[in-house]
C-alpha cells in the first residue's frame, strides 16, 4: 500500500525557499507516515516544512558531517529530494513493498534514491534535489534552489537500485 504523506512530522518554522535546520538523525528519522520503517531501514522521512524527502544512502552509516551542493550526498550519506514529480508536479508516494517512489498521477517510478526508471512513466528525470550540509550531526537543507534530478536509467542497468518486490503500489 502506498504511503500518503500527511502534513505531520517535526514542527519547524515555515521557511520553504530558504535554509532549514531539520535537526539530527533521530529527529529526522521520526516519520509518522511509516510507523514500522525508519531511515535505518532504508526508508525515507518526509519533512513537510521543507517539502522534502530525506533518505540515507547507506542506512548503516547515518548522517556524516560535510556538504552536498548537488543534494545526492556522496559526502554526507544523505539524499534530499523535492517532493514533486518532475513531470507535472504531483507528489510521489513511497511504496513500502518495493521501496520505490511511485507517482500516482501518471505512473513515473523512482528508486529509493530518486533515480527514475526510464521505462516506467513519463517523467523526464529523477526527483529533483536540494543542496544540504550536515554540521555537528544536524541536517541543514537549502530549499531556495531546486537542483534538477538525474537522468533516467534503464531497468537492470547500474545506477538504479532494484525494487525489493516485483509488484508495486500503483
Amino acid at each position: 500500500m502506498p504511503v500518503r504523506w500527511a502534513s505531520s512530522g517535526p514542527t519547524l518554522p515555515v521557511v520553504f525557499g530558504g535554509t532549514i535546520n531539520l535537526g539530527g538523525y533521530a529527529t529526522v528519522s521520526e516519520s509518522p507516515e511509516l510507523a514500522d520503517l525508519t531511515l535505518k531501514d532504508g526508508a525515507p522521512s518526509y519533512i513537510p516544512t521543507a517539502r522534502a524527502f530525506v533518505i540515507v544512502n547507506d542506512p548503516n552509516l547515518g548522517f556524516q558531517n560535510g556538504s552536498s551542493s548537488d543534494g545526492e550526498g556522496s559526502t554526507t550519506n544523505v539524499t534530499t529530494m523535492y517532493q514533486k514529480c518532475p513531470h507535472l508536479g504531483c507528489e510521489p508516494n513511497f511504496c513500502e513493498p518495493n521501496f520505490w517512489f511511485e507517482c500516482p498521477c501518471h505512473g513515473s517510478r523512482y528508486d529509493r534514491l530518486g533515480v527514475k526508471a526510464r521505462e516506467l512513466g513519463p517523467a523526464p528525470r529523477g526527483l529533483d534535489r536540494f543542496a544540504h550540509k550536515v554540521d555537528d550531526g544536524d541536517l541543514i537543507v537549502d530549499t531556495g534552489k531546486v537542483i534538477l534530478g538525474p537522468l533516467p536509467v534503464s531497468l537492470g542497468q547500474p545506477g538504479l537500485l532494484p525494487a525489493k518486490s516485483p509488484t508495486g503500489c500503483i
